[in-house]
């Protein structure tokens, strides 16, 4: 089996000059057009994770407003507290009548009144 011959001359896939390659698969002159040539495809992967990052966040801040406006009907509903104020913390949802001097009321997650 006899190997491939690499071509006389090539084009540099980078800075567009000539070259005579060292191997059959080379596509870059040297290691500086190659290196710059990953560096523009890491950019183009690196602004496309952010995107999707900065979507996934976008999505969860919306479904958190849903939840927090579902526990807001809640409390309207099962105690008829009008006026709420919503806090979340680690353990659940502190619901607060926005008049100071009045009760709190504490739920968890699954929006159950805690004594």
């Amino acid at each position: 089996m006899t190997a491939k011959r690499p071509p006389m001359r090539r084009k540099c896939a980078w800075c567009k000059s000539t070259f005579r390659p060292n191997r059959s698969d080379a596509e870059f002159c040297g290691g500086l057009c190659r290196q710059a040539a990953h560096r523009k495809r890491k950019k183009v992967v690196d602004a496309w994770a952010e995107a999707e990052a900065l979507f996934r966040i976008a999505k969860n801040a919306h479904e958190g407003r849903r939840e927090l406006e579902e526990y807001q009907s809640d409390v309207v509903r099962l105690y008829g507290v009008k006026g709420v104020e919503l806090i979340a913390t680690r353990k659940g949802i502190l619901a607060a009548e926005t008049i100071p001097g009045v009760s709190l009321l504490w739920m968890d997650r699954m929006g159950h009144g805690l004594p």
